[in-house]
């Protein structure tokens, strides 16, 4: 389950999930997709959400 907690000057994320789900995990791909979503909302509101990252920067250099 995910809730994202408004605190009047940001928002906090929290996840609780089941055994091998790691909820850490969830909440960095939560914060970059919305991060990068507030982003494109105030620079480039055309922007097709599908091009938004999820996976975050440190994960992604992981990856590759």
């Amino acid at each position: 389950m995910l809730n994202v907690d408004d605190m009047g000057a940001g928002f906090g994320l929290n996840v609780q999930a089941v055994a091998g789900i790691d909820a850490r995990r969830i909440c960095d791909y939560m914060q970059t997709v919305l991060s990068h979503l507030a982003e494109a909302l105030e620079s480039a509101p055309d922007s097709a959400v599908c091009d938004l990252p999820v996976v975050p920067e440190t994960e992604r250099q992981q990856l590759l």
